[in-house]
């Protein structure tokens, strides 16, 4: 029988950037999102969020409904509604029309 060992929460993870890293920069490993919860220097031993709710710069066209799945535009350091080329980074949990420039993610989910 496999025995499964608790490691944390599931709400961060260990991140050693290869660049330096603001606070509150969206990090895209694989399919999974981090935001950084403080600077990190690159090279150094930093914290990402795995799961929350964050207010993220999207593409101020989309009209975003409360449900939503949103991508992230990994050229464009944004969320979108477009899917195409986009990875998906999680749920609107708020509504945010067209003009505004963010949204509020479920990330991860």
């Amino acid at each position: 029988m496999s025995k499964a060992v608790k490691l944390n929460s599931g709400e961060t993870i260990n991140h050693i950037p290869s660049s330096d890293v603001a606070a509150g920069d969206v990090i895209l490993q694989g399919n999974l999102f981090g935001i950084a919860l403080t600077a990190i220097p690159s090279g150094r031993l930093g914290s990402l969020a795995i799961s929350g709710i964050f207010r993220i710069t999207k593409l101020s066209t989309d009209n975003v409904t409360v449900g939503a799945v949103l991508y992230w535009d990994n050229t464009n350091k944004r969320v979108t509604l477009t899917a195409g080329g986009n990875t998906r980074i999680g749920l609107a949990v708020a509504a945010s029309p067209s003009g505004q420039a963010t949204a509020d993610v479920l990330i991860n989910r």
